[in-house]
């Protein structure tokens, strides 16, 4: 077995090399630094990365080949740090979770962690493990396996192992229809990441946010978090313009869940135009599907008969070829639109047959589609098999317990069953929809229930968050404050210093020490806006900083210059004035004046 892995390994590899030197693939130098590398551990380092850059081209089957030489590799060098670091390696790409070995190389990293004993290690491959198990639908394996690697995260003291395990927690209990307990994994992992501001892991707990209100239907939510992907996008370092755009077709998603059709238009015509100018087949699919999808939900044929017909009609005979089901469905309406009943019978028919076909039809989808059918053949008139259809897609909706199909479906066989004069039948379609619709109202009820719980737990951490931005801007403040009345003491020394006989080097000691305080009070003050304006980015911001300090520099040293010198040179302050001993001898009192001599009366 090892020997055929071997083999298909090898010619996997000679055909990539025979494709680098025909159309000088990137890896080309990767490829030949690792045929004349000789040290063991540069050879592996080499085929993760070369692995890494094939999965960038979206060649799977290739890097995946590569990913399994690179940890043979290391397997054979009895090298378990190298082994470890290979499997790290190995798990820290999303796509390899769908490959067939991962579970037993999951299996073989926590065995080879447990034996070297090391945190970190075991946390990874607990992750690793958790997200095998989650990919395969094992809900309670995964969560065994997030669990404990929350534990290795907790020793480590790392709260960004801790945002990846709530991450992964919040998902698992996602999909076992735990949503409080999800939304609060998801928001306890958006803290930490605001904590730590770490931008990569806020933007995934952006998606993953968007995608639970998507879940539970809270639109406006799911669009609002989706706005700040796009709006983080740029912080996080990516400059890759189809990572942009395909934010782009995600936030134009929401906004036709939202019922926002003219944001979604303007969004589409950027990613489209996007995708056709760098031949983005996959991107342009996505954004044309997106649109198909809202205009068949909400009933717009017209629309959707125009967009293929009128706008894109290369796209028809792409559809034609890639998904010949919707293709049908599509010409079906045109042919509406047209007139031709006929030909739009023939089309619904075709798409019925392909849809029966494929075993892997959802239900919910298979009742939609029936629904459609039918209410295409109310609208030519032939009320007889939209009827029959329409029971189809009752049945369908039955089978999938979807109360939203199961109560228009049951409105529309008692309506039509009432006009054929069947009354018992739609009496008994009556009381089902009935049923159904206390059902529903049941449901939505839990959902607000839902919704107020989530809303209230959302209120509580903007509270708690709220309390700590404040929290921090009175400790700033009081900061602020005492630097402003260090520097201002500073130069009252330095100004009473000059006032009297002192040595020259501890004016201008205590000069050096003001102004350096000043200036660097100032740049300290700059330094927010600096990062607000850049981004973080830090050739920015070294720029910036280059520009102001050449300004202030100078300036600094010329106006330290003179004041100091001024101290020097002249006594700002008359020192004898303060002499202690006039100033506080007290005043003598005035010596009282002669009274002036009386006349005598007898010499009168």
């Amino acid at each position: 077995m090892f020997k055929l892995n071997t083999l298909r390994i090898h010619i996997i590899l000679s055909i990539s090399v025979i494709y680098i030197n025909s159309y000088g693939s990137p890896v080309d130098d990767l490829w030949s630094k690792y045929n004349k590398e000789k040290l063991t551990t540069t050879k592996v380092d080499l085929l993760l990365r070369i692995a890494h850059e094939y999965q960038n081209e979206k060649q799977l089957n290739i890097a995946d080949s590569i990913y399994e030489l690179a940890i043979q590799t290391a397997e054979f060098s009895s090298n378990d740090t190298l082994l470890a670091f290979a499997y790290k390696s190995y798990f820290d790409n999303d796509a390899v979770y769908k490959s067939d070995n991962a579970e037993e190389y999951a299996k073989s990293f926590t065995t080879l962690a447990t034996k070297l004993a090391k945190n970190d290690l075991l946390y990874h491959a607990y992750v690793a493990g958790a997200n095998v198990a989650l990919k395969s639908n094992d809900t309670k394996t995964a969560l065994e396996k997030i669990n404990r690697a929350y534990y290795y995260a907790g020793l480590s003291n790392d709260d960004l192992l801790k945002i990846d395990c709530f991450l992964i927690w919040g998902e698992c209990l996602e999909l076992t229809n735990n949503k409080i307990d999800a939304f609060r994994n998801f928001l306890n992992a958006q803290y930490l990441a605001q904590k730590n501001k770490n931008v990569q892991l806020l933007f995934e707990c952006y998606r993953r946010l968007s995608y639970f209100y998507l879940l539970i239907e809270n639109y406006e939510r799911a669009r609002d978090y989706a706005i700040k992907q796009v709006s983080l996008l740029h912080e996080t370092g990516v400059t890759d313009s189809s990572a942009y755009m395909n934010l782009l077709c995600e936030l134009s998603e929401k906004y036709y869940y939202n019922n926002e059709p003219l944001n979604a238009d303007k969004t589409n015509k950027i990613v489209i135009a996007f995708a056709t100018l760098h031949h983005d087949r996959e991107l342009q699919l996505q954004i044309f599907d997106n649109y198909k999808t809202y205009l068949s939900r909400n009933g717009l044929f017209k629309q959707l008969s125009d967009f293929y017909s009128k706008e894109h009609p290369e796209e028809l005979l792409k559809l034609a070829k890639n998904d010949t089901i919707s293709y049908y469905r599509i010409r079906g309406y045109i042919c509406e639109e047209n007139g031709r009943i006929d030909s739009a019978m023939i089309y619904f028919k075709d798409a019925e047959v392909k849809i029966l076909e494929r075993k892997s039809s959802q239900k919910i989808y298979v009742s939609n589609f029936y629904k459609r059918y039918s209410q295409f053949l109310l609208r030519t008139g032939n009320v007889a098999l939209a009827k029959a259809k329409m029971d189809s897609s009752y049945q369908y909706a039955l089978r999938a317990d979807y109360l939203p199909y199961l109560i228009e479906t049951s409105h529309y066989m008692d309506s039509l069953n009432y006009a054929d004069g069947h009354l018992k039948e739609a009496y008994e379609y009556s009381t089902l929809n009935k049923e159904y619709t206390r059902r529903q109202e049941a449901a939505v009820k839990q959902d607000a229930l839902l919704l107020m719980e989530i809303d209230n737990e959302t209120r509580q951490r903007e509270l708690i968050a709220e309390q700590e931005a404040k929290e921090t801007e009175r400790r700033h403040n009081i900061q602020y404050t005492a630097i402003i009345f260090t520097i201002i003491s500073a130069f009252i020394i330095l100004i009473m210093l000059g006032a009297f006989k002192v040595p020259k080097f501890l004016i201008r000691s205590m000069g050096f020490v003001s102004f350096i305080f000043f200036f660097e009070f100032i740049i300290l003050l700059l330094d927010h806006k600096i990062m607000e304006i850049t981004h973080h980015e830090p050739w920015k911001m070294l720029g910036i900083k280059v520009v102001i300090i050449s300004f202030m520099l100078p300036f600094h040293h010329w106006l330290e210059h003179k004041v100091t010198h001024y101290l020097i040179e002249h006594h700002l302050v008359d020192a004898e004035w303060i002499n202690s001993r006039k100033f506080w001898r007290k005043k003598p009192k005035p010596a009282a004046k002669p009274e002036a001599e009386l006349p005598d009366n007898s010499e009168l």
